[in-house]
Formats: C-alpha cells, structure tokens, sequence
C-alpha cells in the first residue's frame, strides 16, 4: 500500500470485501496497511474513474460515497481512508511506514522485526486481519533485508497474524510471468504449506480495471461459515466485478 493508491479502485475492492464478507457490526476488523513510501516512477494509483460508473458504486454505495469524498479531497492517504470509518468504529489499523533507516542487514532485519511486534499488537483482538502489502505475499529474489522487503508479507508474518484462530484476508499482486490462476494457484499451495491442512483457504480475483487478488485463511472452525459467505458475496451487487473463488482443498 501506497498513500498515493487511497481511494483507488484497488481500496474499492479491498474495503468492499472485507465489508461483505465481514459485517462491521458483527466483527472488529484489523487493517495492516504494510504502508510503503510514495513511488514516481509510474501512474499507480490512477484508476479512480470506477466512482463515476453508477453501476460498480451500487454495489456499495456509502463505501463509494466515502472513497469519492478521499479522492476529492486532494489528500489521499491511508490515514484518510481511516477516518472515513468504513470498517466500522472497532475497526484497528496499522500505519507504521515500512521505510527502515538502518543500512546495514542487521539492522534492517531488527527493524522489521520491531515493525512486525508493533502490528501484531495493534491488531491484537481481532477475529479478521486483512494484510495489505504493495505487491503481496514474498518472493524468492527479496530477502527480509532488502531496501524493496517492505513491499512484500513475508511467510513468517503471516503465521503470527493467522495465530489465534484469527482469519486472514491478504492482497496479492498479479505479475505478467503467468496465467492468473496459475498464480492464484501457487500462492494457495503455499498458504497450505504454510498453515497447514485444516484452515480454509480461498483465492478471489477482481478484474474490474487492474486485475488483482485477495487470498483468504480461515481457521477450520470458521471455514463452512467462510466459504458461504464467499458464495453470498459473489452472487450479491458484487458480482460482476469478480470471478469465482479457487479453492484449495
């Protein structure tokens, strides 16, 4: 997550999801922004044109209201989007930039490991985590040292997160190597891996705009009740706008 990306569709489609999936007045929903510095090198963050299609915003109108007043504002940050209080009033969020200054290995390796301490606690009581990195889940050619690490959920973050029986929603970044759901697919595969053979684990792509997907661990106690409100979702005012969940069994 970038300041800059507030408002755009991609906020549309996260907040959207965890609204629909999650009542607010039912859950306290923590949001770990995994917030990244602003970047110029390229026109993320532009896709804002869905707030004047009437027929995406019906699908939740007071989110759309409330992004449109952001993107408005001319001060589009994370910060913004939490003011907004779309997550409701229990809603807990995670802001801390992820901009290490030390510049030795070591050094940065502590910091995150502090970073990492500070997020797990202000999410702590609540029953859905959503991880919200720039690109998703690790990659093999960044290491946790790396100036760019700050742009991934590394494998070891996601277990603290998905401890105590929490459910997880996490973005992932498509990349142009691979057929999505070959992608959706590896990256559930290794979710198992990592979390086991009992948590439910779900893969969704929005195709509205930049095409991007959001994968969801749900403890096994919470798993029937997850995968109906996956398939409620889907057939709501939602619909168009997604495919179909990938589920790994």
């Amino acid at each position: 997550m970038q300041d800059r990306y507030a408002g755009d569709i991609g906020d549309y489609s996260k907040l959207g999801l965890l609204r629909g999936l999650f009542p607010v007045e039912r859950h306290r929903i923590g949001l770990v922004w995994y917030l990244y510095p602003d970047e110029q090198h390229n026109d993320d963050g532009r896709h804002t044109a869905y707030l004047d299609r009437p027929q995406l915003c019906a699908a939740d109108p007071p989110l759309a209201r409330a992004l449109r007043r952001v993107v408005a504002s001319g001060r589009r940050s994370a910060r913004a989007i939490e003011r907004a209080g779309m997550l409701g009033r229990a809603a807990r969020y995670f802001d801390e930039r992820l901009a290490p200054t030390p510049v030795d290995a070591a050094g940065r390796r502590a910091w995150r490991e502090g970073w990492l301490e500070r997020a797990v606690a202000a999410v702590d009581g609540c029953d859905v985590v959503c991880l919200d990195p720039d690109n998703g889940l690790e990659i093999r050619s960044v290491a946790k040292t790396s100036r760019s690490a700050g742009k991934y959920a590394f494998h070891d973050e996601v277990r603290r997160f998905a401890a105590g029986g929490r459910t997880l929603v996490i973005y992932q970044h498509f990349d142009r190597q691979r057929s999505h759901t070959a992608q959706l697919d590896r990256r559930l595969a290794a979710l198992r891996r990592l979390v086991g053979p009992r948590p439910a684990l779900l893969g969704l792509r929005f195709r509205a705009y930049s095409p991007r997907a959001y994968l969801i661990v749900a403890p096994s106690c919470h798993a029937a009740k997850a995968r109906s409100r996956v398939a409620a979702f889907l057939r709501s005012g939602w619909a168009p706008m997604w495919d179909p969940a990938v589920a790994m069994r």
